[in-house]
């Protein structure tokens, strides 16, 4: 038997934007439905198309642009979504947790000392994603630098907090297995680093139960030298399985049947 996560249910609820269009709404953020993807998050490459530059659709109602979302509200969707994956107006979602990757306008920079989670990044780190030369190098510890001067002295579960959230640091963990109760997923700084918030953490740990299996968590914990990293949530197929959550390497050769599979959804 799974152990119990004492989390509290999010007021989330549908809104009509016009006619039998609908979003989410969550507190003051309104989801879209409109799936963009599968593809690239992000790569050098002309030719190819890239989530961060996609238009993420017009708010009928009041014809403000959505943006992508970030990991973090990327995690409450999926949340909302499996709580209610009877309801057909969420299938894009439940699609793309089982057929393709779910991510966000989030990274993971990864470094000796542990992971920096950064939601609505700066263009300084995308070139890391692909391979970058000895220029691109020599800039990371000042890259490294600017976000630890954005951390505050908040630290909850062992997450250090910048003021307005959007940076969060934890060190490596001590190695153990990829597979996790759902308690021990929501208490695992990492995922909580990943996840936004140890609220938004509980929230991954309670989808957990829709599966057959225990949650798997991958995280390395050996870092030789810094790699920028896009964070990723889906569930092999079904419900049947598990879900997986972990954080990926834009050019790692075991993306190479999912690299261009991440999707994401727009935020307002």
């Amino acid at each position: 038997m799974k152990p119990k996560v004492n989390y509290e249910e999010p007021n989330m609820q549908f809104e009509n934007l016009v006619k039998e269009t609908y979003g989410v709404r969550d507190g003051n953020l309104l989801y879209n439905f409109e799936r963009k993807g599968p593809m690239m998050w992000h790569f050098w490459n002309p030719h190819e198309s890239r989530l961060i530059d996609q238009d993420y659709d017009v708010n009928p109602v009041n014809n403000k642009p959505f943006r992508m979302q970030s990991f973090p509200e990327a995690v409450r969707l999926a949340y909302f979504a499996v709580e209610h994956k009877e309801d057909t107006r969420l299938q894009s979602v439940i699609d793309t947790l089982h057929n393709y990757t779910l991510t966000g306008d989030t990274l993971v920079l990864g470094t000796a000392q542990g992971f920096y989670v950064i939601d609505h990044p700066d263009k300084s780190l995308l070139c890391y994603l692909s391979s970058y030369d000895e220029h691109d190098a020599r800039r990371l510890p000042e890259i490294i630098q600017t976000l630890r001067d954005r951390l505050s002295s908040r630290e909850e579960q062992g997450v250090i907090y910048s003021k307005n959230g959007n940076v969060r640091f934890t060190p490596i963990g001590k190695e153990q297995s990829w597979k996790h109760t759902p308690l021990q997923l929501a208490k695992n700084p990492r995922v909580i680093a990943l996840a936004g918030s140890g609220e938004n953490a509980e929230l991954i740990a309670a989808m957990s139960k829709h599966y057959r299996y225990n949650p798997h968590f991958h995280e390395p914990f050996k870092i030789y030298e810094p790699t920028v990293r896009v964070p990723c949530l889906n569930s092999m197929v079904d419900f049947k399985y598990w879900l997986d959550i972990f954080p990926f390497t834009e050019d790692s050769i075991t993306l190479i049947h999912t690299r261009r599979n991440y999707c994401a959804f727009g935020a307002q």
